[in-house]
């Protein structure tokens, strides 16, 4: 079975959002975020001083409120940045590309490279609504965007087919 499609700037930011989202290390990055929020506010209050119960709710909320939500937003922003800063205009995983699956693993051929991967090396597959992820280690993934599944094959054959090799012994 062989699949044709195009990886773009999008495809690659998706999956660094998702892999943010996911990821514990990155989760925990989120929850530092909601944590040094309140600490940050009480922090202002306590330079601000203390003025009544509203007064210091409002002071503490209001701090959280602003330091968790520019974090996140950052955060978010910071992802979609260094994609582009990394891959420029072309090169490495952008392009149009060309997945064959076989027994023994996959072979991607693209327009700057070409990529034998055995399913042994694969860790995990994720179906998302965007893409099809192969990944190859917890925050590295091959992008099958589902865009590519436009006719035949589909993306639930795709999806079957490479649950049926990866569940085979390696040969």
């Amino acid at each position: 079975m062989t699949v044709a499609y195009e990886v773009t700037h999008d495809d690659i930011t998706r999956l660094m959002r998702h892999v943010m989202r996911t990821h514990p290390g990155f989760r925990r990055s989120y929850l530092h975020a909601l944590l040094w929020g309140p600490v940050i506010g009480l922090s202002y209050l306590a330079v601000t001083g203390y003025t009544g119960l509203w007064a210091a709710l409002a002071k503490v909320s209001g701090a959280t409120a602003i330091f968790t939500g520019f974090y996140l937003f950052f955060y978010r922003r910071q992802a979609a940045h260094g994609v582009r800063r990394a891959y420029g205009s072309e090169g490495g995983p952008l392009g149009r590309k060309s997945l064959t699956l076989s027994v023994d693993g996959f072979q991607e051929v693209g327009e700057h490279s070409t990529s034998i991967q055995a399913w042994s090396g694969i860790v995990d597959v994720e179906d998302t609504t965007d893409a099809i992820y192969l990944y190859v280690s917890p925050a590295a993934a091959y992008i099958v965007p589902k865009r590519a599944f436009q006719g035949d094959p589909t993306a639930a054959e795709f999806l079957s087919m490479v649950t049926h090799y990866r569940g085979r012994p390696s040969a």
